[in-house]
């Protein structure tokens, strides 16, 4: 799913801080995690950044797999509360 305007930066926003906020164990991580951030607010599907996790899979780079699957994580939890908080606001 692709945020237009307002909802993309606020979707950038949150994930930046989860990236500010999380203490990732290895630096290889947390710049995947900033990697994969960018490539969603920057209009990339969460199934394509699924496709580059498993191809990260594939390779056993197994610090960007967690930054990569985290990134996924947080975006589809505030992607889903941003959806509640519409049907919320609209109803």
């Amino acid at each position: 799913m692709i945020f237009l305007g307002q909802e993309n930066e606020r979707l950038k926003e949150q994930l930046t801080i989860m990236s500010n906020t999380l203490q990732f164990n290895h630096p290889l991580t947390k710049l995947y995690f900033d990697y994969t951030i960018t490539d969603i607010t920057e209009g990339s599907t969460i199934r394509e950044c699924e496709k580059t996790l498993k191809f990260f899979e594939h390779l056993e780079l197994y610090e960007e797999c967690q930054g990569i699957y985290l990134a996924i994580k947080y975006a589809k939890f505030f992607i889903s509360l941003s959806k509640i908080n519409y049907n919320y606001e609209v109803n």
